[in-house]
C-alpha cells in the first residue's frame, strides 16, 4: 500500500512552523486515495487540521486534495466532498 500518510504528513508540515499530532482519523478516497487528518498548531499559535491524501499505491502526495483547515468538522467536510467526486478525484 506505499507508505503510512502520517510518515508523508509529518514530513511535510513539521517544522518550526507547524507541529502535528498523531492522526485523529484516516481511510480511503475512491479506490485510489489514502487520506489522514492531523491537528497541528500554526505559525502564529492557531489550532489548525491538515488533510494529507495519498496515493494509494506509489505514496505521492495529492496536492490538489491536500488541504489546512480551521476545524475537525471542516477536515471532515473536505474528505466529504472529495467522496462525491467521480473516482474519488479529479
Amino acid at each position: 500500500m506505499g507508505k503510512r500518510a502520517s510518515t508523508t504528513f509529518k514530513s511535510l508540515v513539521s517544522g518550526p512552523n507547524f507541529m502535528t499530532s498523531e492522526p485523529f482519523s484516516y481511510g480511503y478516497i475512491g479506490t485510489q486515495w489514502v487520506y489522514e487528518l492531523a491537528e497541528g498548531i500554526g505559525i502564529m499559535g492557531e489550532r489548525i487540521y491538515g488533510v494529507s491524501v495519498l496515493h494509494r499505491e506509489t505514496g505521492a502526495i495529492n496536492h490538489e486534495m491536500s488541504s489546512m483547515v480551521s476545524s475537525k468538522e471542516a477536515a471532515h467536510q473536505w474528505v466529504e466532498t472529495w467522496k462525491q467526486e467521480p473516482g474519488g478525484s479529479t
